[in-house]
């Protein structure tokens, strides 16, 4: 990443960064990006060797899987021109 940020001395000693809107906004996402990277790699040291589920396990463990219709729905049929 290419940033270009002015360092500002006050009293000598370095005290402030300037730096564009667009410089700014790619740094902190590379930083949340960062932070999503370290809460990911936790999470997966956290879950060794618990069990997987798929998403369909995961919604019946849950109480939510999809319900079938209590009412069958009539069918919509096209008619064919001519």
């Amino acid at each position: 990443m290419d940033l270009n940020p002015k360092i500002l001395k006050i009293e000598g000693k370095d005290e402030l960064v300037v730096m564009t809107m667009v410089d700014y906004l790619r740094l902190r996402e590379a930083a949340e990006d960062a932070q999503d990277v370290r809460a990911m790699r936790a999470a997966r040291k956290s879950d060794r060797g618990k069990p997987d589920y798929s998403l369909d396990e995961a919604r019946a463990r849950l109480g939510l899987a999809k319900k079938k219709p209590t009412k069958k729905q009539p069918r919509v049929t096209r008619r064919k021109p001519g």
